[in-house]
């Protein structure tokens, strides 16, 4: 019993009354709930009665146990369907208080819950566990089709379908594509939904192979997709899901280390405008657990107050439609919400509105889509993820996953090549197919365990499972190589002479360094002889390793070269390449250094006669830094003894070697080449130097260039992006997930930077200094943290040229620093001396992929116009098109145009970074005379 004293007043009760959105059915039609706030003065407890006019009409009304202080109470009327007056008198304690107010109308919201189970692989359990968690859900989920009539569901990736076709019965499996097919359960059509920022193009191709499997086989269609569970994605979605029918796309984003900012400034929805002017209504719910955060696991009052409380929120933000969609799953990992499931319905039991739909994606997106296509703002640019750019762990894994990434896409246009000439042994796709699988599956949504959920020992075995990933990827990506260029090479085989093929996988001719392994017992010398141009090639022998530049290797195709046995390896040319002391220089660059600290201190180009080492900028060029935790800001760390050394392997290039002892960054080797303008330098970081930590620390190398005026291209998936306007205006972060390069440029020069084996970059400071950002130090507390042991060398390129910004020309300077030739040593004959399967007219245009088609023999070729900027067109020229039927198609590869072939070439048009998906039906005739 507790009592206070309160100051005596002589205000009166105060009155407020506020329409609300809840109504219930009655036999008179709906009525509306108007909640009324009686501020009471009394301290006694009292009775009261309310008297409301409108248009001549009285509703009277009666509470019980008014007391002191504010009393929330609610009426219901009948509906207000228009502004109206209205009069209150409210009688209590003697009191009369009249009150004047207007009664509004109210949308009749529709709630459409949306269940599902969000994949996150690995994050709660090992991954076993989570596949069984998912294919369990699904006979959850088959049992209630089967029983309730009116349940419905979102297969949320196709990775649990194929799960549960793996591990179930057949029967029920069709049991399960029978509800997708009448439209029970939607599916939406992307693998694992990966990680946007770490994917290729090659997984993004692949990100939607089975949704075109189960398209062909049970044809399911796709109009909508849902990925959840990360603050953005990449500019390159909204074309690809557009390829597979998609019209709608929700993103269930998660901004619990981001500030909401994204959900507090970004229209709810809107038309998503990506990289080559595709659109897509994107639809933003606040992450996936909105059933939770409605009231759904809790009760009938529970759920007026959440419900009140959330769509104000939305309507505040302005949001103008009554249809709302719920992104409704239990948790990570989990079952069906089947408590949510009946709260819902229970709810609809005592409320007409707002009334909950039990619906699916699809269901939604028609629906959203037929009533309000007219009234949609759009957006243009990428959002690529906070969470794929920042803190990014597992960095051995991110390189061997680089390195697979492009590996496979060697593989795959190898692999179709000795198909096509090897029609009757069948094709090695399905090991592409495999490999980038287990790719996907480490690229999709999941990670280690998150900390706490397991232990030391369960983590361990969820990474391990992510290491395997990896490496069967990789393994399976070089067996495909191998297997592929044997069967293409099987014909060139031939007693005596020993010589090599050199394999390069682009679209377009190009000259580059490539490495010879030999037996450790062969101790030849060899002189490396061009069998096109007949000319001696410079080539450098060390052990069992030969190092030569290939010129003019043909566009996706091979160069003969014989390796002729000598005493002494001549070159009649020149060599270029110079050193003296502290210097080494090509035709193209000269490098300084400090021998004493190792520090660079300058590179002169010669070609413009301009130092490109900007030397007042406050990080030194490729110098190690280290950023802390909520310090913001990358800092030269402090040096160890160093040395420098100059390796001299003339002809063929020149290495300058700075060690440093004990020191975090080992080593750093900067490499000119022969009559190549390219500047390398590769960075070895010591692990087992970083210490514990009970921060964040980044590691990271600058790389400010003399470039005045100077503004920023950053290649991502999808395209070049300029960072100042190619991006959501709320992204405020400088960072970047990039594909292969960066470029720094004004309107007379530029610099083209490439990276293999990382793919952060920041932009830091007043100037914008280029940072790219190696390894990452993480405390035990996160579920990153793994042990760090042995060095991983990063690999790095740039080149300067007397021109501003072009593409076509900085992505293929990405690419080729990316993509090794391949190499074949065997005996050979001699004719023919090389070979180029397919071209294209066009330095905009290239070829991504091709691959065979599934189940038939035809091919399918996937180009993309790579300038940003313009429309391009090109002819595409293949032997292989000889008496071929060619068409125009989407991802799940129906068609949609035929197109002209002339001889064997045929033309097509791009819009500024657009994709293209050419299907060939091959002449069956002469694909098997070859």
């Amino acid at each position: 019993d507790m009592q206070c004293c309160l100051p005596v007043t002589k205000k009166k009760t105060e009155l407020s009354a506020s329409t609300t959105f809840f109504f219930i059915k009655t036999e008179l039609g709906l009525k509306q709930r108007i909640d009324l706030v009686i501020n009471s003065r009394s301290k006694k407890i009292t009775n009261a009665k309310l008297e409301i006019y409108i248009k001549n009409k009285t509703y009277y009304f009666k509470f019980n146990d008014i007391r002191f202080g504010e009393n929330r109470r609610w009426i219901y009327l009948p509906e207000i369907k228009k502004e109206i007056k209205a009069q209150l008198k409210l009688t209590i304690n003697n009191q009369t208080i009249r009150q004047k107010v207007t009664l509004l109308p109210q949308k009749h919201y529709e709630l459409h819950l949306m269940m599902l189970a969000h994949m996150d692989i690995g994050y709660t359990n090992p991954q076993p566990i989570c596949y069984e968690h998912y294919v369990n859900t699904l006979d959850d989920v088959l049992a209630h089709c089967e029983s309730d009539s009116e349940f419905s569901w979102t297969i949320e990736t196709l990775l649990k379908l194929e799960e549960y076709e793996n591990s179930r019965p057949k029967e029920k499996f069709q049991k399960l594509i029978h509800f997708i097919k009448n439209g029970r359960i939607a599916v939406s059509p992307m693998y694992a939904n990966p990680f946007s920022g770490q994917i290729s193009e090659g997984e993004l191709i692949h990100t939607f192979s089975k949704a075109r499997q189960y398209a062909r086989e049970y044809g399911i269609e796709f109009p909508a997709a849902v990925y959840n569970d990360t603050p953005g994605l990449n500019w390159a979605f909204p074309a690809a899901l557009k390829k597979v029918g998609a019209k709608f796309l929700v993103c269930g984003i998660n901004e619990v280390y981001g500030g909401y900012k994204l959900q507090q400034e970004l229209p709810k929805v809107f038309k998503w405008r990506g990289s080559d002017g595709s659109v897509i209504v994107t639809y933003i719910t606040e992450g996936y657990g909105e059933g939770r955060t409605f009231g759904l696991e809790k009760n009938i009052a529970a759920m007026q107050n959440r419900i009140w409380q959330r769509l104000n929120t939305i309507n505040a933000y302005g949001y103008p439609y009554d249809m709302v969609l719920l992104n409704a799953a239990f948790t990570d990992n989990a079952g069906i919400p089947e408590y949510q499931y009946q709260m819902a319905k229970k709810w609809n039991r005592e409320f007409a509105y707002p009334h909950f739909v039990i619906s699916n994606l699809d269901r939604f997106a028609k629906d959203f889509i037929r009533r309000y296509k007219q009234n949609i703002p759009e957006l243009h640019g990428d959002w690529t993820s906070r969470w794929d750019i920042f803190s990014q762990g597992e960095p051995s894994r991110m390189i061997r996953q680089r390195f697979t990434q492009t590996n496979l896409n060697s593989a795959e246009k190898l692999a179709s090549i000795a198909w096509l000439l090897n029609p009757d042994k069948g094709s090695l796709q399905n090991i592409v197919n495999s490999a980038y699988r287990s790719l996907l599956h480490f690229s999709g949504h999941g990670s280690g365990l998150e900390y706490g959920y397991g232990s030391p020992e369960e983590n361990q075995l969820t990474l391990a499972y992510r290491e395997g990933y990896v490496r069967d990827a990789f393994l399976k990506s070089q067996e495909a190589v191998l297997r592929s260029i044997d069967r293409i090479a099987r014909p060139e085989f031939k007693m005596p002479n020993e010589g090599l093929m050199v394999f390069n996988t682009l679209s377009w001719k190009r000259d580059a360094p490539v490495e010879v392994n030999f037996p450790i017992t062969n101790k030849n010398e060899y002189q490396v002889i061009d069998l096109v141009t007949k000319e001696k090639m410079p080539s450098f022998r060390q052990d069992h390793k030969l190092i030569l530049i290939a010129t003019a290797l043909p566009a996706l195709g091979y160069k003969k070269f014989r390796l002729l046995p000598v005493k002494k390896v001549v070159v009649k040319q020149k060599s270029e390449l110079q050193f003296k002391n502290n210097c080494i220089e090509n035709r193209y660059y000269r490098l300084k250094f400090n021998k004493q600290n190792g520090n660079i201190l300058s590179i002169w180009d010669k070609k413009s006669g301009r130092e490109l080492i900007n030397t007042k900028a406050s990080l030194p060029f490729a110098y190690p830094l280290r950023e802390v935790q909520n310090k913001p800001g990358y800092h030269p760390l402090a040096l160890s003894k160093t040395s420098f050394e100059i390796i001299d392997q003339r002809p063929v290039l020149l290495k300058a070697v700075i060690k440093r002892e004990n020191h975090i960054f080992k080593q750093t080797v900067f490499t000119l080449w022969q009559n190549m303008d390219r500047i390398d330098v590769n960075f070895t970081v010591n692990l087992e130097k970083l210490k514990k930590t009970k921060v964040l620390e980044q590691y990271g190398i600058a790389f400010p260039f003399a470039i005045n005026d100077a503004k920023y291209a950053i290649e991502i998936l999808g395209g070049f992006i300029d960072p100042e306007k190619d991006r959501f205006e709320v992204i405020d972060y400088d960072a970047f997930s990039i594909r292969h390069g960066v470029v720094q440029y004004n309107k007379k020069q530029s610099v083209k930077w490439a990276s293999k084996d990382s793919r952060i970059i920041q932009l830091q400071g007043k100037h914008k200094t280029l940072i790219a950002n190696l390894v990452n130090n993480f405390p035990e507390s996160w579920n990153r943290n793994e042990a760090n042991k042995g060095t991983l060398t990063f690999s790095y390129s740039f080149s300067c040229a007397q021109q501003s910004f072009c593409p076509s020309s900085a992505r293929r300077f990405g690419q080729e620093f990316s993509t090794p030739p391949l190499v074949y040593r065997s005996l050979l004959r001699t004719i023919p001396t090389e070979k180029s399967f397919l071209q294209i007219d066009s330095k905009k245009i290239e070829l991504l992929t091709m691959t065979r088609q599934d189940g038939k023999n035809n091919l399918v070729l996937f180009l993309k116009n790579s300038d940003s900027r313009h429309k391009a067109s090109a002819r595409v020229l293949s032997d292989f098109f000889n008496g071929a039927k060619i068409y125009l198609v989407n991802l799940l590869y129906h068609k949609i145009k035929q197109m002209a072939v002339k001889d064997n070439y045929f033309e097509v048009e791009f819009r500024p970074n657009e994709m293209k998906i050419i299907l060939v039906e091959l002449n069956k005739k002469m694909l098997l005379r070859r």
